[in-house]
């Protein structure tokens, strides 16, 4: 096997795995009622099935990811699938407790693999083109499992989607123990420790900011189209667009990786104001919806590799850890976006609508993107004048 097709061999595998990781994430939104009754659970007690995982990947994710960096790439991404195949067990002996704990544990490996992942694909393809092709899987993943797994389940039972998932699963992870071994790039504790200045925490900040922006309305999309006078069928369709749309924000993104804030807000201004114009205007003709649906899962979708990929710029020295950091921040910012989405969309209304809510938070997010851009300029410019000094 030649070089180039071993990379293309190994790039497919990871962005296989990127998806059906994510896919574990996000299918369970589409198992609700069949999962539920299996775990005799109401559905405020299922909610903990889909927020465990993301406290985990918030909580979990970067301390696994700073202690596993001394170990090689290829067996830190094996590991961190492990906990994916316990869906094997779990689709057959479904318990709350133990799957709250699986669940969590899954969230926390999330981001390590994920990282490690865009580390791998970054070296050979750049930072832009690497994290646009891992999350080429991330967002097929978040679109299609939910769908696809409630269509399944219908036909075979929750059962056989989690065994499935846990099952090729296993699958990548036998792959990747076949791929050749290698080191990434190379950092000392006190780097590590370095990584958390106060240029890196402004950066994760904004991610904060930007996810909550993002969540405050995805989060009740749904909600949201049918408020607007939408016919499910037609949001059904509308949430496919939204999907497919994501994979032209994702490779636009790669584009743009050169400006990370100016592209940032960009994309999450465009997803404001998608909020707003779709709760602006009842029942809005096929063509704008479809318009504003298009475009507002095009920016959402962006957003995901602009973030990702301004992190690992911002600490080249140790980019898995930063890269695990972000999803971290990103996870915090879907939580609390959801819930100031959720005051907003509640049946005692609080008079503000989600697009607000969104808007509010999009301007916070900008505002920090263009400090955040002064600060670069005038870090740059000071490491100008400081070699210019040791040339003299």
């Amino acid at each position: 096997m030649t070089l180039r097709s071993e990379n293309s061999l190994i790039t497919a595998t990871l962005i296989i795995g990127a998806f059906l990781v994510v896919s574990v994430e996000f299918v369970v939104v589409g198992l609700a009622e069949g999962l539920s009754s299996s775990l005799a659970i109401n559905t405020a007690q299922y909610s903990l099935v889909v927020s465990v995982f993301a406290i985990g990947a918030a909580f979990g994710g970067p301390g696994l990811a700073y202690y596993l960096a001394r170990f090689p790439p290829r067996r830190v991404l094996v590991w961190s699938l492990a906990p994916f195949v316990g869906n094997l067990a779990f689709a057959f002996s479904p318990d709350l407790a133990p799957t709250l704990a699986l669940r969590a544990i899954q969230g926390a490996t999330l981001p390590v693999f994920m990282s490690f992942a865009n580390v791998w694909m970054a070296q050979r393809y750049g930072t832009g083109q690497g994290t646009s092709l891992l999350y080429t899987g991330v967002v097929a993943g978040g679109a299609l499992s939910p769908p696809i797994g409630a269509s399944l389940a219908a036909l075979v039972g929750w059962q056989s989607v989690m065994f499935g998932l846990g099952l090729f699963c296993l699958l990548v992870m036998a792959a990747i123990y076949k791929c050749p071994d290698e080191r990434g790039p190379q950092s000392s504790p006190l780097q590590r420790v370095r990584t958390f200045d106060g240029y890196l925490l402004g950066h994760l900040t904004l991610t904060v900011l930007t996810f909550a922006a993002l969540f405050a309305s995805y989060a009740h999309i749904a909600q949201i189209l049918n408020d607007a006078g939408i016919q499910p069928e037609a949001v059904n369709v509308l949430l496919l667009v939204f999907g497919v749309a994501g994979f032209a924000g994702n490779w636009l993104a790669a584009k743009a990786v050169k400006w990370p804030f100016a592209a940032s807000c960009c994309a999450t201004g465009l997803v404001a104001l998608c909020s707003l114009a779709v709760q602006a205007e009842h029942n809005p003709e096929t063509a704008m919806a479809v318009t504003i649906a298009a475009t507002w899962g095009g920016a959402h979708a962006a957003s995901f590799v602009l973030s990702q990929a301004r992190l690992m710029n911002a600490a080249p020295q140790f980019p898995a850890f930063a890269g695990s950091l972000n999803i971290s921040a990103g996870n915090i910012g879907i939580a609390l976006g959801s819930v100031l989405g959720g005051f907003a969309v509640s049946p005692a209304g609080t008079g503000v609508s989600t697009g607000t809510v969104t808007s509010v938070l999009a301007i916070l997010s900008i505002i920090l993107a263009g400090l955040m851009a002064g600060r670069k300029v005038a870090m740059a410019e000071d490491k100008r004048k400081t070699e210019q000094g040791c040339d003299i």
